[in-house]
């Protein structure tokens, strides 16, 4: 008499567990944010962090471009996530499509600021100096995210990551400066 299919289901998820327990996850690839913004004057109104979620499509433009061989994206884009109607973000958001959120548009550089990193040191990588955003009305921004497209408000290229701040909203009036600094880190088991 064969197995039933609850049986064998069964079976397969207790050995991916029993190998998760005795190997672990393998690599990790994992992102913070820092952001801060300045008032007019330069006064610090708020510090915070986040930690970031890699998009499906950000972790396939990895995979192409490092190990099948594609194309290697070049340029990286940072913008900032409106908290209007903010729900979630999501690992299937695309640059297209992303019902969680949307993107705010308050601020005066003429395309989305380059997230321009040094070289990588110590399996991280990151932004010398920060991404600065001078804003032009009173919004919170809820977030950041990092796409290869420098349109402002341009749904097409890969929508790399999105985060969240960690301590809440951010709110930002008409002169102020969000300055972000975005790290990207790799370790192996």
């Amino acid at each position: 008499m064969l197995p039933s299919l609850d049986n064998i289901v069964r079976q397969f998820r207790s050995m991916g567990r029993r190998r998760q327990r005795l190997y672990g996850p393998n690599l990790r690839l994992r992102e913070h944010l820092y952001a801060r913004v300045l008032d007019p004057t330069g006064r610090v109104k708020s510090d915070d962090y986040g930690h970031n979620l890699i998009t499906n499509a950000g972790l396939n433009d990895v995979l192409n471009a490092y190990i099948r061989g594609t194309t290697q994206t070049t340029a990286w884009y940072m913008s900032l996530v409106d908290n209007s109607g903010f729900s979630a973000f999501a690992a299937a958001d695309v640059a297209s499509s992303h019902a969680g959120w949307s993107e705010n548009q308050s601020y005066s550089q003429a395309t989305r600021p380059q997230w321009s990193p040094g070289a990588a040191s110590s399996q991280s990588i990151t932004n010398s100096s920060s991404v600065n955003f001078s804003i032009t009305a009173t919004v919170t921004i809820r977030g950041i995210f990092i796409i290869s497209n420098s349109t402002i408000g341009g749904t097409t290229g890969t929508l790399f990551s999105e985060a969240a701040f960690s301590g809440g909203n951010q709110s930002c009036n008409n002169g102020d400066t969000l300055q972000a600094t975005y790290t990207l880190s790799l370790a192996s088991n």
